[in-house]
């Protein structure tokens, strides 16, 4: 049987070769911005929430943001002039990226193992609402 390259250590590898300074900060897995905000004091820089989200023509999302920032997902999907946005259920989840929810996090990296997926990183940091 062969080995299946780790998708973390070729993210990182990517990242290296194109030059980009990374950190990573090991925690338990949280699951809402609410759980990982103890965490804050102790784990430097910007903090995240990502969602995982199905337009209505069943194209699917990981949308990365500030975690502080609302998202109204109508306005989202106008921004992204994509399908109507709801959440992603947990089995497309598993389906989709191999990630089983409450049991491990989702991050941009779980969209190395698939490709089925596209992300983005909400560019407009500094607006409180989308």
């Amino acid at each position: 049987m062969v080995e299946q390259p780790d998708p973390i250590t070729e993210l990182y590898a990517k990242f290296d070769a194109l030059g980009i300074a990374h950190a990573t900060q090991e925690h338990a897995p949280v699951f809402t911005v609410e759980e990982a905000a103890h965490l804050y004091e102790s784990q430097p820089g910007g903090h995240t929430k990502n969602l995982f989200l199905k337009d209505r023509k069943d194209g699917l999302w990981l949308v990365v943001c500030r975690d502080d920032l609302a998202v109204d997902l109508k306005e989202l999907s106008k921004m992204l002039n994509a399908p109507r946005f709801s959440f992603g259920s947990g089995e497309l989840l598993v389906e989709t990226l191999g990630v089983q929810p409450a049991r491990s996090r989702l991050s941009p990296s779980s969209t190395t193992r698939r490709t089925k997926c596209p992300w983005c990183w909400m560019k407009a940091c500094s607006r409180s609402r989308f």
